[in-house]
């Protein structure tokens, strides 16, 4: 089943809450917030160029914390990507 683009955002931001991620989340936080219709192109301003959600990496070095338990973030970010 295709899941909505608030599901994918509320596991994002409880994912990366989580971990202490704190600039994505708040982003992902705002976009909740928004309007359906300019939430998808707000999203899609993430992605690509430098700096962008698809280069975030979740690890102990740029001071997050991780641990195996915590699930995949790329299936979310696929998902994410294809709605």
């Amino acid at each position: 089943p295709r899941l909505s683009v608030a599901t994918i955002l509320n596991d994002l931001d409880e994912l990366l809450g989580s971990a202490g991620e704190t600039f994505w989340r708040r982003k992902i936080q705002h976009a909740l917030a928004m309007p359906g219709a300019g939430r998808s192109e707000h999203i899609l301003e993430w992605f690509g160029g430098m700096g962008s959600f698809s280069d975030l990496i979740l690890c102990d070095i740029n001071g997050h914390m991780v641990s195996p338990s915590k699930g995949p973030l790329d299936h979310s970010s696929a998902s994410l990507n294809r709605v």
